[in-house]
C-alpha cells in the first residue's frame, strides 16, 4: 500500500485531492470519488466515459479517461481505440479475474490457471473498483500475476490488462 506521500498538497480538481501513481509500477492507492462518479454516472453519457481504457495502436501508449468529455483521442496521429472489457476466456492462456477473499481484503489472481508473466507475454495491471475507491496494482514479468487488496466490500468490479490480449474483467457475484 502506498503512503499518503503520494498526495500533492495544495492540488485538487473540484475540491478532490489528486493523487499520483508512479508509472510503470501503480501502488494500490485508494483513489476518492472515482468510482463513485462512475456508478453514477450522468443521464446521457459522453463519447468517453469514465474508466474506459483507449490504446495508442502506433506506440502502445495507454490511457484510462478520468473525466468525461468530447473529442477524439490522437496519439501518434492517429485516434486511439478503445479497449472492449473481454469476459469469457477462449483460449488456453486464462484472463478473468478470479477474486479470493483473503483476511481483510481480497486476492485477485489472472485466470484460473496462472497467467504467463514473460517478457513478451504479461500482466501489466490489475485493477478493483469498489466503494468510492480504485486501486491499481502494477505488474511486471517475472512476478505472479496476482495482487492483494484491502478491500472489506463485496461489491466489486476487477479489471486486468494483458499486454497482447487486451483488456479483461469480472464482478463476482456475492
Amino acid at each position: 500500500m502506498c503512503s499518503e506521500d503520494a498526495r500533492l498538497p495544495g492540488n485538487s480538481v473540484m475540491g478532490t485531492p489528486v493523487v499520483l501513481l508512479p508509472l510503470p509500477d501503480h501502488c494500490a492507492l485508494p483513489v476518492r470519488n472515482v468510482y463513485d462518479a462512475f456508478r453514477q454516472g450522468s443521464q446521457q453519457r459522453s463519447e468517453k466515459s469514465m474508466l474506459e481504457i483507449f490504446k495508442c495502436g502506433n506506440c502502445g501508449k495507454i490511457v484510462t479517461i478520468s473525466h468525461e468529455g468530447a473529442g477524439q483521442l490522437v496519439c501518434c496521429g492517429r485516434p486511439m481505440v478503445k479497449q472492449a472489457e473481454n469476459s469469457v476466456d477462449a483460449s488456453n492462456e486464462k484472463h478473468v479475474p478470479v477474486v479470493e477473499k483473503q483476511g481483510d481484503g481480497i486476492l485477485v489472481k489472472v485466470g484460473s490457471v496462472p497467467h504467463p508473466m514473460e517478457p513478451a507475454h504479461y500482466i501489466a495491471w490489475i485493477e478493483v473498483m469498489a466503494g468510492p475507491y480504485l486501486y491499481v496494482k502494477g505488474l511486471k514479468p517475472g512476478e505472479k500475476p496476482e495482487a492483494f487488496f484491502p478491500v472489506s466490500s463485496p461489491d466489486v468490479k476487477v479489471r486486468e490488462y494483458c499486454n497482447i490480449h487486451g483488456l479483461w474483467t469480472n464482478k463476482p457475484h456475492h
